[in-house]
């Protein structure tokens, strides 16, 4: 349901963005979120997962000290490296990329906002992703998605309905207010976590190193997954006009519903991927990404048709008319993302069994491919040809990491009716 509720609030964002703002703001707005997210990205420099995989391996072996040791040192580490990031962004980092990259110009006050927005958001995303180590997923939905975008959205409402415009520092102000809301509420409860994990063991002095060697190597593969899933927008922002570039991202939003369902499977499989792979369970954990990736497919599969048959008409609708050409972008980009559903969750499972050094490589191949797929697309066929490339090089990527967990753990992760038949009858036999 958190899910869900994400989903339905970023819509409604997005639909009031659209009409507060200019087509070329909204192109703007597209891209300085984009910017914003690779920024938080680069701040939380893994920990955000690293949590995740060591909080949860070491509740599942009874060691709380060894927790509660790991999320003090990744809330040390993540308040240092957001903070260099947001100075950057600051002093010069988000003009430099605007003026060469999105060949727009800041105003006085948003490099400012955009650093807050950086810190901010890095922070509440990193206490979301500790309640899922905890298995506490419903924390996790609501402070990590659900509870700020509903702020977020409702903030955004009340503006329409009082001013019916906005420039991009307002926007990024109400942004920062519901993110800091959401914010200090994590921080609040995740202190009263932490202190259920406290006893009179000694502390391990060597759990700094494992959490660097670790998070390093995830903070690159997310930036590479980011290249290959967000360098499209910034490409469109390089060689297309400001309204190409609203038209792209109002439609790559809406594509990002494909992954609805999948989303849920990643809200708490990757904690049980941990688990599985450490009990030595390989037969279980397989069966269980097949069976996911099955379940997934086919609760995708009419979205798909959706968006195939009246994709423009549904731009229109959400967005205004004017966004109604972005119909083949759509579809393009919804055809990479289905193939990503029927695949499974391969990166994670590399990322989750001690990995992430392979998963690093393949997801810096597949985001330079990304780039040079886009910017191909970019000078021959405009925002279609970037959506093209996009979808190329999302379905390499996928059947290359498909391939290599096999070829690392023996199992499969696409979708398989098999083992979902299999595992359904295990099931309902116990």
């Amino acid at each position: 349901m958190g899910r869900v509720f994400t989903v339905f609030f970023s819509l409604v964002t997005n639909m009031l963005l659209a009409r507060l703002l200019s087509p070329e703001n909204m192109g703007l707005y597209f891209l300085l979120f984009s910017f914003v997210s690779i920024a938080v990205i680069i701040g939380q420099f893994g920990f955000n997962q690293v949590v995740v995989r060591f909080v949860a391996d070491a509740l599942a072996q009874g060691k709380h000290v060894r927790a509660r040791e790991i999320l003090n040192i990744s809330v040390h580490d993540i308040f240092v490296s957001l903070s260099v990031v947001a100075f950057l962004t600051i002093t010069g980092g988000a003009s430099i990329v605007a003026k060469y990259i999105f060949h727009s110009s800041l105003t006085v006050g948003a490099p400012i906002l955009l650093g807050l927005w950086v810190f901010l958001l890095g922070f509440q995303r990193f206490f979301a992703e500790y309640f899922r180590a905890l298995h506490n997923i419903r924390l996790a939905s609501l402070l990590g998605t659900v509870l700020p975008g509903a702020l977020f959205s409702l903030l955004l409402l009340c503006l329409w309905l009082a001013k019916k415009h906005a420039d991009i520092d307002l926007i990024m102000i109400l942004a920062c207010t519901a993110t800091l809301f959401t914010g200090v509420l994590s921080w609040r409860i995740t202190c009263s976590e932490r202190d259920r994990l406290d006893d009179q063991q000694p502390a391990d002095t060597k759990i700094h190193e494992e959490l660097l060697a670790a998070a390093w190597p995830l903070m690159l593969i997310n930036l590479m997954v980011f290249v290959l899933t967000q360098a499209d927008l910034w490409i469109a922002g390089m060689y297309c006009s400001a309204d190409d570039v609203a038209i792209y991202g109002a439609a790559s939003r809406l594509a990002l519903l494909m992954l609805l369902i999948t989303s849920l499977m990643q809200a708490f499989l990757p904690p049980l991927i941990a688990q599985y792979h450490s009990l030595g369970d390989q037969l279980t954990l397989q069966r269980i990404l097949q069976t996911g990736a099955f379940i997934n497919t086919v609760l995708v599969l009419p979205g798909l048709l959706v968006f195939f048959l009246w994709g423009d008409d549904i731009l229109a609708l959400l967005f205004g008319a004017h966004y109604a050409a972005g119909g083949n972008v759509l579809l393009f980009l919804s055809l990479g993302l289905f193939v990503n559903v029927m695949t499974g969750m391969r990166g994670y499972v590399l990322m989750m069994t001690g990995h992430e050094r392979d998963q690093m490589i393949i997801a810096v191949v597949g985001g330079l491919l990304n780039i040079l797929s886009c910017i191909s697309g970019a000078l021959y066929a405009g925002i279609a040809g970037i959506a093209v490339g996009a979808m190329i090089a999302m379905i390499v990527q996928c059947l290359a990491e498909v391939c290599y967990v096999r070829y690392r753990l023996h199992i499969w992760t696409w979708l398989s009716a098999d083992e979902t038949i299999n595992l359904y009858r295990e099931m309902r036999n116990t």
